[in-house]
């Protein structure tokens, strides 16, 4: 299986939700991959959404994140954990921040750079 990197992870991800971008406020990895630990158990991703929760927007993006669950889970041998929430939802979660969580956020521009 390849090396997990932040690099690698962002660029896979980024070409994969390409077609559904227009539908993403904010694209983050966090947790043991931006830390860089060896062997993670899986790979922590944020996706914050404009949209609202029912919309079909919305919709198709979680249909592509379950996708990209298994397909990551087979490029890269470990689970994609995706947390997916709009920006009011994230701006209200205090356990989020409060577990040190934000610390590790890595932002992934989907248009080339991590």
């Amino acid at each position: 299986m390849p090396t997990l990197n932040a690099s690698d992870v962002a660029g896979w991800l980024r070409r994969y939700l390409a077609a559904v971008a227009d539908q993403i406020d904010g694209l983050f990895l966090f947790g043991s991959v931006t830390r860089g630990e060896p062997d993670p158990g899986d790979c922590d991703v944020l996706v914050l959404t404009p949209s609202d929760p029912d919309s079909d927007g919305r919709r198709a993006l979680r249909v592509r994140l379950r996708a990209a669950e298994s397909d990551f889970a087979a490029a890269f041998g470990v689970p994609l954990s995706v947390l997916l929430l709009g920006v009011r939802e994230y701006q209200s979660l205090r356990w989020f921040k409060r577990k040190g969580r934000e610390k590790t956020l890595v932002r992934i521009d989907m248009h080339g750079s991590v």
